[in-house]
């Protein structure tokens, strides 16, 4: 008797995903990639190079918790403990089951930082939530479109 098995290509569910997050430094991350498919999807993790040198590695937590970085994570939830300023940036989620094509499906995660200093020639930049603030030297005048 011969049986017949029916495939059902991966699709990710926005209904039971999370959206992007924005968290503060230091707190906790939490996506959720939910796929449907037969035979059931898998699901992959991957970071989205933020140039063509960033290495794009996934830092988390073990269940020990020991500090982790990978290429791939695999599982449905992606969580990252103790988030950082170099954690922010897009996540991708892959779902396969060997039955064309895979889905992915992008997740932006925002780190609210209390303040970033940087400093460009005599000029000094600070972030604060949202707000740029730009110290000029004394008796520097400034020239351009800001």
């Amino acid at each position: 008797m011969a049986t017949l098995e029916v495939v059902i290509p991966p699709q990710i569910s926005d209904k039971h995903s999370t959206e992007d997050l924005s968290v503060a430094e230091g707190g906790s991350a939490k996506f959720i990639c939910s796929a449907t498919g037969h035979p059931h999807p898998t699901i992959i993790w991957q970071k989205m190079p933020k140039s063509q040198k960033d290495r794009a590695k996934i830092r988390f937590h073990d269940k020990k918790g020991k500090e982790v970085h990978q290429k791939r994570v695999h599982g449905e939830v992606l969580e990252l403990q103790k988030v950082s300023r170099e954690d922010m940036g897009t996540y991708l989620c892959i779902a396969k089951n060997n039955v064309p094509p895979a889905v992915s499906k992008n997740f932006k995660l925002t780190v609210n930082c209390e303040y970033i200093l940087w400093q460009h020639g005599s000029w000094s930049f600070q972030t604060v939530g949202t707000k740029l603030e730009i110290f000029l030297p004394k008796n520097q005048r400034t020239h351009g479109n800001f």
